[in-house]
């Protein structure tokens, strides 16, 4: 899921990568029977996801620079 969320993310402005990206998320979420209420959470634990893998490489500006892009 983090490199999904990250592949969406980091090509925001390629629509051609992006979206594909995206639909991969909404159909992980849609699979799991995420709702609406419940996106905030999952959406947490995937930017989450993308420090525990980028590791010691990013800090808290950066993935909230992440969570608003995603």
């Amino acid at each position: 899921m983090a490199d999904t969320v990250y592949g969406y993310t980091a090509n925001l402005n390629r629509s051609e990568i992006a979206k594909p990206n995206l639909s991969r998320i909404a159909h992980k979420y849609a699979s799991l029977g995420i709702t609406l209420g419940q996106d905030t959470t999952v959406d947490c634990h995937s930017i989450a996801s993308i420090g525990e893998v980028l590791g010691e490489g990013v800090n808290k500006e950066a993935l909230a620079a992440w969570n608003e892009a995603y």
